[in-house]
């Protein structure tokens, strides 16, 4: 009997540390999950923050692209403008060129002002003629 009474309080200082060790594990999956859910709360603060960031990213790129465009295109006009200016210039230079070359007005344009003078005085010549009549 005495071999039983001594399993006996065996079996129950066995039993009263499983109760200690089930407790202690109880206690610590709770303090786990109280750590997973700060955890899983961060992570989506994360996901979030990540989200909002890539999002930045992408406007901030957009934006230097539409830059780069523009800055593309206002180089494309000044070139454009300075082509169009240097062959104003040349065509002026050339026009002066022919000015102080030219000494005598050209025979065409002499013979459009004579014909249109010569028309001009013949109409006035007929309507005075009319009138006086």
């Amino acid at each position: 009997m005495e071999e039983t009474q001594r399993q006996y309080e065996q079996e129950q200082s066995n039993l009263a540390d499983a109760r200690k060790q089930l407790s202690e594990s109880l206690d610590q999956m709770e303090l786990d999950r109280g750590e997973r859910e700060r955890l899983q709360a961060e992570r989506t603060t994360l996901t979030e923050q990540l989200t909002q960031q890539r999002e930045a990213s992408r406007e901030a790129s957009d934006a230097l692209m539409r830059g780069e465009l523009q800055n593309q295109n206002l180089d494309s006009q000044v070139t454009t403008l300075k082509e169009g200016i240097g062959r104003m210039e040349s065509q002026l230079r050339e026009l002066e060129s022919r000015r102080l070359n030219s000494r005598a007005p050209c025979p065409r344009a002499m013979t459009r002002t004579r014909r249109a003078r010569r028309d001009w005085l013949s109409y006035w010549s007929s309507e005075w003629s009319q009138r006086a009549s």
